[in-house]
């Protein structure tokens, strides 16, 4: 896959870290790494963006790919890369939303057995609206089921996908909760819809990640081509 020509910075550095590994695994096709992703939840053509475009990957696909490429390298592991390319990605995501460098961090793998075994379901995933302007905010609102031994702090994502498979995201909108054990709970966030989002119809697609050597989701949904993108 040829690598776009990116100017030097974070998302230069991200995309060689990703070219690397894929070269380390042996250079795996896209079609066998869309095999290795065992709901679906990543199709060939995202996949084939987070390696041949100047654009920000999400970070749900970066993880993918580096589970994926990393469990295939014999000279490492998913668990041994995945805090790196975290690092790498918040780095790009930093720059590319001009975020305060303070909120670039690397966390601590999660060894707490609660959170290891822990399951969400995301019952409901609802929107207020279903035709919006770029900039304007889209109010979500999320029902969740969780077992878990005690209470298990989560954070709750959310994207646009377009008939492209762009993805279009506002990571300052992500809502950081603790989830308790218990028949459901509802959450509610906005997603504002970022300005360089082209008209068309969009995939809504909402997640329930928790930190395990990063970010893990737990829980995801997509309600389809259910919001419109007017200019």
């Amino acid at each position: 896959m040829k690598q776009p020509d990116l100017p030097e910075g974070p998302l230069q550095r991200l995309n060689d870290a990703l070219h690397d590994l894929h070269f380390r695994a042996g250079r795996p096709s896209l079609s066998l790494m869309c095999q290795s992703v065992a709901d679906g939840r990543v199709s060939r053509s995202r996949l084939h963006t987070v390696f041949t475009t100047g654009r920000l990957p999400s970070w749900d696909v970066v993880d993918t790919v580096v589970e994926i490429l990393a469990a295939a390298a014999r000279d490492t592991t998913p668990e041994a890369e995945i805090n790196e390319f975290l690092r790498l990605w918040r780095a790009a995501a930093a720059a590319d939303h001009a975020l305060p460098a303070h909120d670039v961090t690397t966390p601590s793998p999660v060894t707490d057995r609660r959170a290891a075994e822990a399951t969400a379901e995301l019952l409901a995933l609802e929107c207020d609206a279903a035709v919006l302007h770029p900039g304007q905010a889209l109010g979500l609102t999320y029902r969740i089921r969780m077992q878990a031994d005690g209470p298990l702090p989560v954070m709750l994502g959310a994207s646009l996908v377009g008939r492209d498979s762009t993805e279009y995201y506002d990571t300052s909108g992500d809502l950081h909760v603790t989830l308790t054990p218990g028949p459901e709970s509802t959450y509610h966030r906005c997603l504002r819809v970022p300005a360089n989002t082209p008209a068309g119809d969009y995939r809504l697609i909402g997640g329930v990640w928790y930190p395990r050597s990063g970010e893990r989701r737990m829980a995801w949904k997509d309600q389809g081509y259910i919001v419109q993108i007017d200019r």
